[in-house]
């Protein structure tokens, strides 16, 4: 008799030879010729997609007269129950016997009765709730390693900055994480470059223009980068299977948090244009909202204009379909942060910095909550795997799993709480040091339209033109620290004018000034406040009347 023997191990770390030896043994006892062997090597039975397995559903009674595999789980361990049975019909019904050395005294051939079935379904079922069972024991067996030891290497991740070396302590675990000081400090420069105010396009090229490679030997990718910055091991937290253990930060926690939050600015201010660098990404906005884009004109002549491309049916298109000269809105507010005494909005700076203050804490004190949520969650975790391991019924085997997708979700979804109110935090906390750092004095002197964009971007929060007419209009600037200038323009050919409105002076919605004037009291020549007048005017009666805080605009750019 002529036999095929079938072999599958689930991982590449595993030895055929006991499986083989097995077979092996079988067909010397009872005068079987091998002549052949089908191998699965490293491929898990929960799947069906093996080549083994489609090649043992091939061979025909011409090339052998029996197939022998060790046991029933090696030839499947799927939940699907039905595909195992039709895999061993599909055999047999070709001529050739089947044998499980499990049970060698049962050999299936022609068909399978009634009974076969039976009998083949409750071990079926029984190798799949195996497979669970070793798979839950696995991940527990790590849990439990990882919590004891947060260096353990539980699997084959290594973030750059980290080496894989022999535990002195043992063999359980057997091998640590480490820091690699070479490679921390390529990753401490990433993120310091990042800090800076680099793009991970920026970070990308700079890598690569100082030969800078990964072990592999290729350029570092965005998309790399991206894993790397994101990863929160370097802020000291490592994670897996839903556990979170503390280890030594590589970066300071609030500067990892700093970088995300600046990745994500860069993202929305820095200027991605390939024609004309945009200083006011993410600042400048339409009158309806959207952000302006820079949109060449012909002949060198640029504007900024609403970046809505909708078509016209659209029923939220922009209504206004603004445009503004490019140089001259660069220019006016540049002049204006020259200009501006900040040193007068002293107590508005203290007041929002308090403010920004108090929601830091708060926002800290929700993170709190829901980590300790997340702390009682994962304790039930452990207890409901082992019910399901040990589940009696399959009922209970499933109402224990619905509990336990349940809590997995929640810690999905607190997590996820936690990184928004975590990244509101370092948005919050940029915003404090942006907000000190307006009363002391810049340099304005020799920068160029980057350097300009990052003055913009520390004391600006958006900037809204709005127009009067075409050649007279408003720029409307709110800064960080809730307060506002207002810029008023007229444009001429020869010699625009550009004057601050006083704080005294209102802009209304339909873009006249609102001023409040004391009326002299002939009697007693006194100013009393019962005898203010309010009264409105055009832009044109403030020039002729009201305007003296002009700005210096450089407007060499028309040459």
């Amino acid at each position: 008799m002529k036999a095929i023997n079938y072999i599958r191990v689930s991982t590449t770390n595993q030895e055929i030879g006991r499986q083989r030896c097995k077979l092996k043994e079988y067909c010397i006892v009872n005068s079987i010729e091998i002549v052949d062997e089908i191998i699965d090597f490293g491929i898990s039975g929960a799947t069906l997609e093996r080549d083994g397995l489609k090649k043992l559903k091939e061979i025909t009674n011409d090339s052998a007269d029996i197939i022998i595999i060790s046991e029933l789980s090696r030839l499947s361990r799927t939940e699907d129950i039905l595909e195992t049975l039709n895999s061993i019909d599909v055999v047999i019904k070709k001529g050739l016997k089947l044998i499980f050395l499990d049970d060698p005294k049962k050999t299936y051939e022609n068909s399978l009765d009634f009974i076969e079935i039976i009998t083949l379904s409750v071990q079926a079922k029984g190798a799949a709730d195996e497979r669970h069972a070793i798979k839950s024991r696995n991940i527990e067996g790590k849990k439990a390693l990882f919590a004891s030891n947060p260096y353990a290497m539980v699997d084959g991740r290594l973030p750059l900055g980290f080496k894989k070396v022999e535990n002195p302590n043992g063999r359980h675990p057997k091998f640590l994480l480490a820091v690699d000081e070479e490679e921390s400090q390529l990753v401490k420069l990433i993120f310091n470059l990042i800090l800076d105010g680099y793009s991970l396009a920026q970070v990308r090229n700079y890598l690569h223009d100082s030969g800078i490679q990964t072990k592999k030997g290729s350029y570092y990718t965005t998309q790399t980068l991206s894993k790397i910055y994101r990863n929160p091991i370097y802020k000291g937290e490592r994670t897996r299977n839903g556990v979170i253990a503390n280890v030594e930060p590589m970066i300071d926690p609030d500067k990892w948090d700093a970088v995300q939050l600046k990745i994500k600015e860069n993202h929305q201010y820095v200027s991605s244009g390939t024609t004309m660098y945009n200083p006011m990404r993410g600042i400048l906005r339409c009158r309806c909202g959207r952000a302006m884009m820079v949109k060449s004109k012909g002949d060198g002549l640029y504007v900024y204009r609403c970046s809505d491309v909708q078509p016209a049916y659209m029923a939220n298109r922009c209504q206004y379909h603004d445009s503004i000269r490019y140089h001259l809105t660069n220019e006016v507010i540049f002049s204006l942060l020259k200009k501006v005494d900040f040193l007068i909005y002293t107590d508005t700076i203290e007041a929002k910095i308090a403010e920004l203050e108090r929601q830091s804490d708060g926002l800290k004190k929700h993170i709190e909550q829901d980590k300790k949520k997340i702390s009682d969650i994962s304790k039930e975790i452990p207890n409901l795997q082992e019910r399901y391991v040990n589940a009696k019924s399959q009922t209970l085997a499933d109402a224990v799993q619905v509990q336990m997708l349940k809590n997995e979700s929640e810690i999905e979804q607190l997590n996820s709480r936690i990184a928004k109110n975590t990244n509101k935090i370092a948005s919050v906390r940029e915003q404090i040091r942006n907000i000190t750092e307006v009363a002391k004095t810049e340099d304005f002197d020799n920068l160029d339209l980057v350097a300009r964009a990052a003055l913009f971007k520390k004391y600006i929060k958006k900037i809204n033109y709005l127009p009067v007419t075409t050649m007279q209009g408003f720029y409307v600037v709110d800064y960080f620290f809730d307060a506002k200038s207002v810029v008023a323009v007229r444009k001429t050919t020869h010699k625009p004018i550009f004057a601050i409105v006083p704080l005294g002076i209102q802009l209304t919605e339909d873009q006249t000034l609102k001023v409040t004037e004391m009326s002299n009291d002939s009697s007693d020549m006194v100013f009393s406040l019962s005898s203010a007048i309010t009264k409105t005017i055009t832009i044109q009666q403030f020039f002729e009347q009201y305007a003296d805080d002009f700005l210096d605009v450089n407007l060499s750019y028309r040459e």
